[in-house]
């Protein structure tokens, strides 16, 4: 998450904007077309289901129709006189009797093109007359129980005498019982088995296959008895259970191996059976995708003019803040002669404006200034050197006074020279000096201290004659050696050696005083170095730190701003290093040309 951010912070504005109205107007694309998309389906399964059923409503009402035909069709054999007489009657046939209902039996198979069979029982002569398309002569066989044909219950009872069953069989659409009986006693004379095959329910299924649906029909308890599509509902298979094919008025989504179907049903309270039909949603997704596509495409049209039109407006108003802010860096670099002219919003005006009169009174308050700052800094280091510990000046002459009482001596003299040199380089003006004049004061010093310890201190300066002519901050190699002699020697009274040098690299120039003094504490020279990067050149009063090393810390920052470093390296009791570093800009610093 903070990868992201920081990568969406790198952007400029102008991309951040044009990233944010794309990527919005994308979100509601998906979101419109998702939901147009799901609206569309929605309508065509409306659609589908109402038209469904009314087709199906038609259908059921043909089928209606067609089984009534069936009930006058198994009823013809009771208008045969001669027939109801030979039924009723308990003696056994003759040929000729035989051969009568033979011939009845033919005339009303033939006489329809949906039987596959046509089965009669007599009930009284306990013989079952059998004609098929599969057998086209007549067979006759005697038969033990009645009992055992499916519907048994239902086609020997009142008011209907007839049963209506399910054929397993996928080739044949039903199996019809009709119970011829005696009227005044209601009693059993014959039964009539038709076995109807799926020419009929073809041709009913035949509009919902053109539009590659299934037509079904289930009887009242929802057992499937005809598909147009056995491949996918088998008559055998119980998953018809699932599919609730009641007596009921009905649409709604289901799954058959995976895929989806749009199930319309229609049961008419009369009627004893439902029609049904499955269509795939895979039709109306096809439907539905072209809508999509189209509405995909007309998306696509409309971002790309949503992302040329928010480019632009981006660029319109981001323009003159780009402007202003390539002002403002130019600003940064110290340039404050020209002014802006931006136009826009009046809020960018506004900006613009208030921009400019900033810029005019930085520029008349750097005017003003610019003389009292370079006063107050030549003040701050009048002040500074000013610091120099008073103590010495006590000492050296008391030292002095010493050796003439005891001694008339030309040394004295030495002394009183080298003395007077110091205080003349000290007072002469000037913030920086060649190193040759520089060196010379440090010896006038370092003179002056040997007189004063003699043999306990020790002393080499490694300059070459090329570094004489470079020019470095006046009393600076004084400050690091008389941090040394008090610090390193006159506190521990022990001998020290103090090594001086200065040698330019390729960016910077290096002063370094280092002796084998006592070194400084490891928790003094932690303070001391957080002072220093703590500095402050306004505060002049150091009090419990080393005022000698702060003030040539302060000049530093004065004479060079950040291109000089005072560095401080020490071991307690073995060594002290104090080097201050100065970082060269196109050679001026070598010839003294400072901007101070």
């Amino acid at each position: 998450m903070k990868f992201i951010k920081s990568k969406i912070n790198s952007l400029s504005m102008a991309v951040q904007l044009t990233v944010m109205l794309v990527l919005s107007m994308t979100i509601v694309l998906f979101l419109v077309v998702g939901f147009s998309y799901q609206r569309n389906i929605n309508t065509i399964n409306m659609l589908d289901a109402s038209s469904g059923q009314a087709m199906l409503s038609l259908q059921n009402k043909n089928l209606n129709s067609y089984v009534s035909q069936l009930d006058q069709y198994s009823l013809l054999l009771r208008s045969d006189e001669s027939f109801m007489k030979l039924i009723s009657s308990n003696e056994p046939l003759t040929q000729s009797n035989i051969i009568y209902i033979q011939n009845l039996l033919r005339v009303n198979f033939y006489s329809r093109n949906d039987l596959t069979s046509y089965d009669l029982y007599l009930v009284n002569q306990q013989s079952e007359f059998s004609l098929s398309t599969s057998n086209r002569n007549i067979v006759m066989q005697p038969f033990l129980s009645l009992t055992e044909l499916p519907g048994y219950e239902a086609f020997i009872s009142s008011p209907y005498f007839r049963s209506i069953n399910s054929s397993e069989n996928n080739s044949e659409f039903l199996i019809y019982y009709r119970t011829i009986i005696d009227i005044p006693t209601q009693k059993p004379l014959a039964i009539v088995k038709l076995t109807i095959n799926n020419v009929y329910p073809d041709e009913l299924s035949r509009t919902q296959t053109e539009n590659s649906e299934i037509f079904g029909i289930a009887d009242k308890n929802g057992k499937v008895l005809y598909t147009s599509n056995p491949d996918i509902i088998d008559k055998k298979d119980y998953i018809t259970d699932n599919l609730e094919l009641k007596k009921k008025q009905d649409a709604n989504i289901i799954s058959i191996d995976e895929q989806k179907y749009l199930l319309v049903t229609n049961g008419e309270t009369e009627s004893e059976w439902s029609v049904f039909s499955l269509r795939s949603q895979n039709i109306t997704d096809t439907l539905a995708n072209s809508t999509r596509i189209a509405s995909i495409f007309i998306g696509g049209v409309a971002i790309a003019i949503t992302t040329f039109l928010a480019i632009f407006l981006v660029k319109l108003f981001t323009g003159p803040l780009t402007k202003l802010a390539h002002r403002l860096r130019q600003v940064g670099k110290g340039n404050f002669k020209t002014t802006i002219n931006v136009s826009g919003c009046s809020e960018i005006s506004t900006l613009t404006e208030d921009f400019n009169r900033m810029i005019s009174q930085i520029e008349e308050l750097i005017e003003k200034n610019y003389v009292a700052e370079l006063k107050e800094k030549t003040a701050r280091l009048l002040a500074l050197e000013a610091e120099i510990n008073p103590h010495f000046l006590y000492n050296t002459l008391q030292t002095i006074s010493a050796k003439a009482v005891e001694n008339d001596q030309m040394h004295i003299h030495e002394m009183i020279v080298s003395l007077s040199n110091m205080f003349r380089y000290s007072i002469k003006g000037g913030d920086l000096v060649p190193v040759r004049e520089e060196l010379k004061h440090v010896e006038n010093y370092l003179f002056l201290q040997k007189s004063r310890f003699e043999d306990l201190i020790e002393y080499s300066i490694n300059a070459p004659e090329e570094y004489m002519d470079i020019h470095v901050p006046k009393l600076s190699f004084i400050t690091m050696i008389e941090n040394s002699i008090i610090y390193g020697m006159e506190r521990s009274g022990q001998k020290i050696r103090i090594s001086i040098s200065i040698q330019k690299y390729s960016d910077y120039i290096e002063l370094k005083v280092e002796d084998n003094g006592m070194g400084i504490p490891p928790e003094k020279l932690n303070d001391l170095r957080k002072s220093i990067e703590e500095l402050d050149t306004l505060d002049t009063s150091r009090p419990n730190r080393s005022i000698g090393l702060y003030n040539i810390a302060s000049r530093l920052q004065i004479l060079y701003n950040k291109r000089a470093t005072l560095e401080i390296n020490s071991e307690y009791e073995n060594y002290t290093c104090v080097s201050i570093k100065i970082f060269t800009q196109d050679n001026k610093d070598l010839a003294g040309d400072f901007n101070v």
